[in-house]
């Protein structure tokens, strides 16, 4: 190879000269970039790994990789398991991860949808508790079948609960009432 002295190099970039020959040629990725995207492997097979059944079907896996992920669900977190994480990403690499990463954002997507309706409803119990009539119209604009008479009776309960200084059971009945509603 024809090496060309920096001073030159320069030179030609400044006037721009520059060959076809001095222009860097599509280099390979860095030791670094090879281990942050195998790391990220690594990571979606820990989370693929940590999926329930039911979630874990909805992703489309050769059969090999569905026994390493087998494999790893049976084991304790420690360094076998880490180990089959790393051969599994080793498998991972050769496959497109594009449609299985669309799947567990979708997977997540409902799990924090579903965190929010319970944090909705975990307010809207606690509208009912601290304000009984502005919580129950609120309650009654959201589900309109509802039913009023067993909101202010939970609601009074739990007045009286707080009272006496008892257990909220007053308080957990309201949510799973408010749960089966939903």
């Amino acid at each position: 190879m024809i090496s060309v002295s920096k001073e030159k190099q320069s030179n030609r970039i400044e006037s721009g000269e520059q060959s076809a020959a001095d222009l860097p040629i599509d280099e390979p990725p860095s030791k670094s970039q090879l281990k942050r995207e195998f790391r990220a492997l690594f990571d979606l097979g820990e989370t693929m790994a940590d999926l329930p059944n039911k979630q874990l079907a909805k992703i489309a896996l050769p059969d090999d990789v569905r026994e390493i992920l087998q494999r790893i669900r049976g084991m304790p977190k420690r360094d076998a398991r880490r180990r089959e994480l790393r051969y599994l990403a080793k498998h991972l690499n050769e496959l497109d991860v594009t449609p299985i990463k669309a799947v567990l954002d979708d997977i997540a997507a409902g799990r924090r949808a579903e965190a929010r309706k319970f944090q909705q409803l975990e307010e809207l119990r606690d509208q009912i508790l601290s304000d009984p009539e502005q919580g129950i119209a609120s309650a009654l604009a959201e589900f309109p079948h509802i039913d009023r008479q067993k909101l202010v009776q939970l609601a009074r309960n739990h007045r009286k609960e707080v009272e006496m200084n008892k257990a909220p059971s007053s308080a957990r009945k309201l949510f799973k009432y408010l749960r089966e509603l939903q």
